[in-house]
């Protein structure tokens, strides 16, 4: 690992050395800039969000790690099976977008052990050039309106004031700028308040080659889902998700209470899992929804999780991660370029867009899931399959008629304004 002293200067300093993290700092250094990355967790450590869409291949392809990701080491992931009560309301999702062409092109993705998969990135940032410290970061340097640096207490114990021209969060569920007043009030982002419990298990039944690395995604009801996610040949990532009262409400620990609602919350994954086992600590996290109002400004940046969540239920938590960190990285060179006087427009509208449209599709599906049932399974499946896709930032995707029929459907009228190009706490991943 790069050394680091306390008497630098950095360009950048980045919280949190997740994908978003990563991602930034190996484009950041290519270009150049004085990165440096503060983790206080030890890597490689266990995370969930293992599912990819075919958007973070093709991030990932570009950033040279296309070898790397197609070696053998994840399942191939075909797409999303969506599965309710019935058998009629099933629908498949393929990893599939439009070409420059209009027509639809088909690819592959992965679904990965995130343990191994950040632990990669961060090796790849910091062999680019990006500089790493093991460390908490504790407080910005100068003030809410314009931070300056971070202040990171080491693993000794030792404290280090790092300066930098931006100060970055990618911590996800630390929210570090949010936590020191710098993003404004955090606010609920309008979900149950919800509980997700999970664990690794062999002997699901999933479906037979080339479908096997497939995912899927199984509900009951209103906010009462399932996800099913293959590790490997034999290991399955498996979690629920049902708001916190419910849990509650059981007085039951986490593992009997994972055992017993497996069995009830959807026929076709009591079929599924009737032979598993479970070969991992099963784990829980709750009240993850919520969003900070501001998240560039003067000196300041958040990408990913640390400046808002939602239902994770399609996977887009690496989506976003990777893509925000791809636009950031270049809104971020303009900021330094001119100074401090750039105001990241372009950054938060393409992100206020995406979250727009990404909280569009959940929102529909709880809300008129037999609307988006006919959207994806018949009337419109090229454009949800865009949208599965992880397509959320192109300006282009405001005008697909699903998305148009959405808006309509739940009554929202969209604030993000259509892209122009620059001048230049508490949630879990899923």
């Amino acid at each position: 690992m790069q050394a680091v002293s306390t008497d630098k200067q950095y360009d950048a300093v980045i919280v949190g050395a997740g994908p978003a993290g990563s991602t930034l700092a190996m484009r950041l250094a290519k270009a150049g800039r004085r990165v440096l990355i503060a983790e206080q967790a030890s890597f490689p450590r266990y995370h969930i969000g293992e599912s990819l869409t075919g958007q973070c291949a093709e991030t990932l392809e570009e950033l040279g790690l296309g070898d790397y990701m197609g070696g053998g080491r994840y399942p191939v992931k075909h797409g999303v099976t969506v599965h309710g009560q019935k058998e009629r309301s099933k629908f498949w999702v393929p990893v599939q977008r439009r070409d420059d062409n209009g027509d639809p092109l088909v690819r592959t993705t992965w679904q990965v052990r995130r343990k191994e998969f950040d632990a990669k990135l961060l090796e790849t940032a910091i062999a680019r050039g990006a500089h790493f410290i093991h460390g908490t970061a504790k407080k910005i340097l100068g003030s809410p309106e314009k931070p300056d640096g971070v202040k990171v207490i080491d693993q000794t114990g030792a404290a280090h004031n790092f300066r930098a021209h931006i100060v970055v969060d990618a911590s996800g569920q630390g929210a570090f700028l949010g936590r020191q007043q710098v993003l404004g009030p955090i606010s609920d982002a309008g979900y149950e308040k919800q509980i997700a419990i999970f664990a690794h298990v062999t002997g699901l039944l999933l479906d037979p080659e080339p479908n096997h690395g497939n995912t899927h995604i199984l509900y009951g009801k209103s906010f009462h889902w399932s996800w099913v996610i293959p590790q490997d040949d034999s290991v399955t990532s498996l979690g629920i998700v049902i708001p916190n009262a419910v849990y509650k409400a059981s007085g039951l620990g986490k593992r009997d209470f994972f055992l017993k609602y497996l069995s009830e919350l959807n026929p076709e994954l009591s079929r599924r899992v009737a032979d598993i086992e479970i070969v991992s600590p099963v784990r829980a996290i709750s009240n993850y929804s919520y969003r900070y109002p501001q998240s560039a400004g003067p000196g300041f940046l958040a990408i990913g999780d640390a400046q808002g969540f939602l239902d994770p239920i399609f996977s887009f938590g690496v989506t976003i991660a990777l893509k925000e960190a791809h636009i950031a990285a270049s809104e971020i060179e303009t900021y330094l370029d001119s100074g401090g006087e750039y105001g990241f427009e372009n950054y938060l509208l393409k992100v206020k867009q995406a979250r727009e449209i990404v909280q569009l599709i959940i929102d529909t599906f709880w809300q008129y899931p037999l609307a988006f049932l006919r959207l994806a399974h018949y009337s419109h499946k090229q454009d949800i399959a865009e949208l599965f896709y992880g397509r959320f930032y192109e300006e282009s995707t405001l005008e697909l008629e699903a998305v148009k029929l959405m808006r309509e459907l739940v009554g929202k009228k969209t604030t993000a304004k259509p892209i122009k190009n620059s001048a230049r706490g508490p949630s879990f991943k899923k």
